[in-house]
């Protein structure tokens, strides 16, 4: 499992596309293949309340998705790199992973911190 979440780690800084995964990866998994991977990278991790909080708006921005999720992760190379990969979990698997402008994500993240979703 720890080496399928650093495969995974690492292709998904080189894709784009939101694509489903071929087996069960958990977040944990994930996060700890980043961190390993890549040292310096900018991760967020969104449960519960502030998954549906951001998906809600995520959902709205054209092109309107019907993304769903219990938890998210996004995450980056490294801070100030212009795209980042978000990442949807349900039921403790990886549910759909892909490239995300900055732009779009960092201004909603923005919001939940603030409002303390």
């Amino acid at each position: 499992m720890k080496r399928a979440g650093i495969l995974l780690a690492a292709l998904l800084f080189a894709v784009s596309a939101f694509a489903q995964p071929p087996q069960c990866i958990a977040p944990q998994a994930f996060l700890e293949a980043v961190k390993q991977r890549f040292p310096s990278a900018e991760v967020h991790v969104l449960k519960g309340r502030e998954a549906k909080v951001f998906l809600a708006a995520y959902n709205q921005i054209p092109p309107p998705t019907e993304f769903a999720a219990d938890e998210i992760v996004i995450a980056a190379e490294s801070k100030g790199t212009a795209g980042m990969k978000m990442l949807l979990f349900s039921n403790g698997c990886l549910a759909r992973a892909g490239a995300v402008p900055r732009g779009v994500v960092a201004p909603i993240l923005l919001s939940i911190s603030r409002a303390g979703a």
